[in-house]
């Protein structure tokens, strides 16, 4: 469709021309003109260092990401069914399962020990903070029996060049 809007634009053809042969409104061929300025876009080309469509594609075997992982879990599968012993999914859940829980509850266990050796640096942290503040308050109260100030009497009223 734009193909044919280009080519009849290039020819001189006016909007309504172009819009009654490809059959839409005026105001679509205007649109299309319009966000162009006027000029016909270049035609798209696939850069060279990028894969066309057909080299993208995938071939079913072979070439696929993880494709031996495939075929050596087909094969032990295969395998297991050749000696009659089928595969119980459940099983495989049970055992995944019961490793998680063994790692949840080392998780856990680090946990509690970590939070059991942090409320000790805080007890002890606290317990310092008080010591270290009933020092002080100590040192204050003996500072203010030892001290020897002497207060200077107020000024007299009405002495002086200020008064």
């Amino acid at each position: 469709m734009k193909v044919d809007l280009w080519r009849q634009w290039r020819a001189g053809d006016s909007i309504s021309v172009i819009s009654r042969a490809l059959g839409k409104p005026p105001g679509s061929v205007f649109t299309v003109l319009k966000h162009h300025g006027g000029i016909a876009p270049a035609e798209r080309v696939r850069r060279a260092d990028h894969l066309s469509a057909e080299d993208r594609a995938v071939p079913i075997n072979g070439t696929r990401p993880y494709a031996h992982l495939r075929e050596e879990f087909e094969s032990r599968l295969a395998v297991l069914l050749q000696t009659g012993d089928t595969p119980d999914p459940r099983d495989a859940q049970i055992h995944r399962l019961k490793e998680q829980i063994a790692t949840l509850e080392q998780r856990l266990a680090h946990r509690d020990q970590t939070i059991e050796e942090l409320t000790d640096f805080r007890n002890e942290a606290l317990s310092r903070l008080a010591a270290q503040h009933e020092e002080i308050l100590q040192l204050r109260r003996q500072h203010d029996r030892d001290t020897r100030v002497r207060r200077v009497p107020a000024r007299a009223e009405g002495i002086g060049p200020c008064s």
